[in-house]
């Protein structure tokens, strides 16, 4: 009887064996006369293990390790293992990405046949794809102490940084892409703060915040713990349209509704305005009370919704809305300043002769002047209401570097004064500058303008703001520049350039293509590109455009995914509708119907679906902000509950039903191949498992907070303040 071996190494063993076993029979027998020796046994071979890597910069050391084995090579070409593997053993290798890199690896695992393995490839690429890394990440309120150190609160990662006068930065308190309202030392406490939140500093050093959409007042020491001085924390952004109820009392007995300004009172109190118009006065022990004004009788200008307040050394009480400044005195709340005519030119002048634009900002220094923040500008103004103009105005360049005579001041910014009396301001562009009493503008070299809407390769493109991604089949990644009125596109190697559209352009037109103020993108399987303008949604082939004109008219469309039929799917406030070709509208989800899907019963909460995508099987997937659930609606027009808990808000990981999703920023959501959904907008990025189980991924850009994102060719995008990212998945 014969056995066929499958392999010739086996085929080598099994005969092997069959000798031993037929001379040991012989030995047993007596046989075999003179005792022959025995044949050798066959030794194992091994082999060689390694591969080629690409991509790495010169010099910078890149990790390989297979098992126990690992070698580090720090230029491209080819690389071998150590230690070289059986036949028959496996291998898989496993790689450390050099800082700033992102690498993935082919064949990088298997067993070891009758040779060498040498088609391991590592390839590694930049993870800024396009732009540059940005110290901040869209801030919100800034103060400065009396040693000059300047603390901004970071809205994009929700922390709050220290830059010494030196121009080192570093975290103060909160965690990166953390929310939450946790008191505690340094990291492990969490914010939420908006672009609404403001902060001052305490006679005695404190930070003291507005956490708006906490719906509270932090406190932070110098040595870097919050506390939290009054309020109970509410998700009160979520439901912005719901009443909340308002109460004065002492710490957590204390409810605001989104407190978002705050200035320094004489005796150490904190004066507060929150939504609604309303000016709390807060205690540092925690007593918070409602205070109120009234407004002459027959006033012309009265003061009805200010979102500016100051106190001056003196006691005099300060108060402004975006185009005039008022003094609030027993009570009594009398124009100072403002001629509030949106019409008119910006002027200085005495009183009423003022005319402001937009402020931003009002401070008071020790002797009563105001310094307030206007459009592209600092303004002074006197305790008797003569206005002038300090730093910027005509000779201001409003816009990118080059553009004007002047020093470049931000649209708005915040206000805080160096030890030195001299004015700090954080524009709205993220860049902080010090203006002099006599007008010298300079800028920090710890923020440097990155900001704008160039294009080029690489790190020599920039972006004025993060915008929803779409990509081709090609790789390509395609976003709408809202307010250049363009669309660009990148390429895999990370050229940027303007794909539709034209700078400067105030109206809309198919031929040539322009736009008044382009939302959202969206590409179709045979790569037309459809662009969401205010008028049509605009479908681009070959460098010409179509319009899909919506019947009935649209309010504004926040994202677009195509169907296969070439139907536009649609989000919006209040629904998701399907927008035909000939642009016929059919609602598919509205406020009722996701009430009924998620078993929510008020309906005054509203429907807020911020994000869209769509399967391989074209099932429809929707992100709606007020359930705090993804929804699914499939191909039977069934809608039901994908993932999270109808109500519930969180960063839990964990089996469906049982976690919790943040939304604490619009939603972008992309499938990877394997059917792993990836979203923006809770934080840090969250992956959904086919099974429904929600993790949070370890990713290799880090805990950057991440506004877009899609997945193309196994790697995931994102865009975040001033850069595109690129990373490999995770594995499983």
């Amino acid at each position: 009887m014969t056995s066929k071996p499958s392999t010739p190494g086996r085929q080598v063993i099994l005969n092997h064996s069959l000798s031993l076993a037929l001379c040991a029979a012989l030995a047993a027998c007596g046989g075999g006369g003179g005792g022959g020796n025995p044949a050798p046994p066959t030794s194992v071979q091994s082999y060689e293990i390694g591969g080629t890597v690409a991509g790495l910069e010169w010099g910078v050391p890149l990790s390989l390790a297979n098992g126990g084995d690992s070698v580090v090579v720090d230029r491209d070409g080819t690389f071998q293992f150590r230690q070289r593997g059986r036949e028959g053993a496996p291998y898989a290798v496993a790689v450390t990405a050099p800082a700033g890199r992102s690498c993935s690896v082919t064949d990088g695992a298997g067993t070891v046949g009758k040779g060498a393995v040498s088609n391991i490839r590592v390839n590694c690429f930049p993870l800024i794809l396009a732009g540059t890394a940005v110290p901040l990440h869209t801030s919100s309120g800034m103060s400065m102490d009396k040693s000059g150190n300047t603390f901004i609160m970071d809205l994009g990662r929700q922390v709050v940084l220290r830059i010494t006068p030196a121009g080192a930065i570093s975290t103060l308190a909160g965690s990166a892409s953390v929310f939450g309202a946790q008191d505690g030392a340094a990291g492990a406490a969490s914010f939420h703060f908006d672009r609404r939140s403001r902060m001052i500093v305490d006679g005695v050093g404190n930070l003291i915040l507005a956490d708006t959409c906490n719906n509270t007042l932090r406190k932070i020491t110098p040595a870097g713990l919050v506390s939290t001085i009054a309020g109970t924390p509410r998700r009160v952004c979520v439901y912005a349209k719901k009443a909340v109820e308002i109460r004065d009392g002492a710490g957590a007995a204390a409810l605001f509704d989104q407190p978002f300004e705050l200035a320094l009172a004489t005796n150490g109190d904190y004066l507060v305005l929150e939504q609604g118009a309303r000016y709390r006065r807060v205690t540092p022990a925690g007593v918070v009370t409602t205070v109120g004004w009234t407004n002459p009788a027959g006033s012309a200008a009265p003061l009805t919704q200010p979102h500016l307040v100051a106190m001056g050394k003196d006691g005099t009480l300060y108060a402004a809305d975006y185009s005039k400044v008022y003094t609030i005195a027993g009570g009594v709340a009398t124009l100072l300043a403002g001629d509030g005519d949106d019409t008119k030119q910006l002027s200085d002048g005495m009183g009423r002769s003022a005319v402001f634009g937009a402020l931003s900002s009002m401070k008071v220094d020790a002797v009563g002047d105001l310094f307030l923040s206007d459009v592209g500008m600092v303004r002074k103004m006197t305790p008797a209401g003569l206005v002038s103009t300090l730093a910027g105005g005509a000779d201001s360049n409003i816009g990118p570097p080059g553009y004007g005579n002047g020093p470049r001041l931000a649209f708005s910014g915040m206000l805080a004064f160096d030890p030195a009396g001299n004015i700090a301001r954080l524009g709205d562009d993220d860049v902080l500058q010090t203006i002099t009493r006599s007008g010298v503008v300079t800028t920090s070299a710890a923020t440097p303008y990155y900001m704008g809407s160039s294009d080029g390769a690489g790190s020599n493109a920039r972006f004025l703001q993060t915008a929803r991604l779409s990509v081709d089949a090609a790789g390509s990644l395609y976003f709408a520049d809202s307010n250049y009125r363009v669309v660009r596109k990148i390429i895999p190697e990370g050229v940027v350039t303007t794909f539709a559209g034209s700078r400067g352009s105030w109206s809309a037109s198919l031929d040539p293509i322009q736009f008044v103020f382009p939302r959202a993108v969206a590409l179709d399987a045979a790569g037309a590109v459809y662009v969401a303008d205010t008028r049509w949604i605009g479908k681009i082939v070959a460098g010409k455009m179509t319009a899909i004109t919506p019947t009935p008219a649209l309010p504004r469309i926040v994202e677009m995914r195509i169907d296969a039929q070439g139907n536009v799917l649609a989000s919006m406030p209040e629904k998701v509708v399907r927008i035909t070709p000939s642009g016929q509208v059919s609602v598919l989800v509205d406020v009722q119907r996701m009430l009924k899907a998620t078993g929510l019963t008020d309906p005054s909460d509203g429907f807020n679906p911020t994000g869209l995508t769509l399967d391989a099987a074209g099932n429809l997937y929707i992100a709606d902000t007020v359930s705090a659930t993804i929804l699914k609606l499939d191909k039977q027009d069934v809608l039901s509950v994908f993932a999270g808990v109808p109500g519930r808000h969180g960063s839990a990981d964990g089996p469906a039903r049982s976690t919790a999703l943040g939304f604490y920023s619009p939603v972008q959501m992309s499938f990877a191949p394997n059917g792993d959904l990836y979203m923006s907008g809770h934080g840090k990025v969250r992956k959904i498992s086919p099974d429904g189980w929600l993790s949070t991924p370890q990713l290799g850009w880090g805990n950057v907070d991440i506004h877009s994102m899609v997945y193309s060719q196994g790697k995931l995008y994102g865009m975040t303040a001033g850069a595109v990212m690129q990373t490999v998945l995770p594995p499983n």
